[in-house]
């Protein structure tokens, strides 16, 4: 019996390829969703709603993000536009393991970031709007994505075995011929 996929979506064999593309989209459409979830309002501030740039803005003003981690991180949160491109652009183009890593990581800082402030309580933000969490979700989708992507890598090897057969899927059909 001739070796089969190592996964199968509704029964069928899926292809390495085919997960690799599903893995690119997830990426892809987690990148856009985030960037549109950043410019998006995530807070109101009296009768004004601020983006996460604004956000970030007023927070270092204030003095909030003085050191550390949190305060790299807001002060550097206007390249995470870029960033996320980065991360689409190196899934598309390089593909790996690398890749994978960046989109895993770029999705979780997105992902945690837009989710803290959508979970914050309404007596500190004024309430949260919906780029928060439209950014938390895209960041989600880049880190399925990207872990997609790790495992669409991981294909057993079948080192000088000949090649698999096209076998037809209808049952009781007769065999494919080789058309090559």
């Amino acid at each position: 019996m001739p070796a089969q996929a190592d996964h199968t979506l509704s029964g069928m064999p899926v292809s390495a390829g085919h997960r690799r593309s599903i893995a690119i989209g997830a990426v892809t459409l987690g990148g856009v969703v985030s960037i549109v979830g950043m410019f998006g309002p995530w807070v109101r501030t009296g009768s004004a709603s601020r983006s996460s740039f604004e956000l970030a803005d007023v927070v270092v003003r204030l003095g909030y993000a003085r050191g550390g981690p949190v305060g790299l991180a807001l002060r550097t949160w206007p390249l995470a536009p870029l960033s996320v491109v980065i991360a689409v652009v190196a899934t598309w183009w390089i593909g790996g393991r690398v890749a994978a890593g960046i989109a895993v990581v770029v999705g979780l800082v997105v992902g945690l970031v837009g989710a803290a402030v959508w979970s914050a309580p309404d007596s500190i933000l004024l309430g949260s709007r919906w780029g928060s969490l439209v950014s938390a979700l895209g960041g989600a989708t880049m880190v399925v994505g990207g872990a997609m992507s790790l495992f669409a890598l991981k294909t057993p090897g079948r080192s000088g075995a000949a090649p698999t057969p096209a076998r037809s899927l209808v049952p009781d059909a007769a065999p494919l011929e080789d058309l090559s």
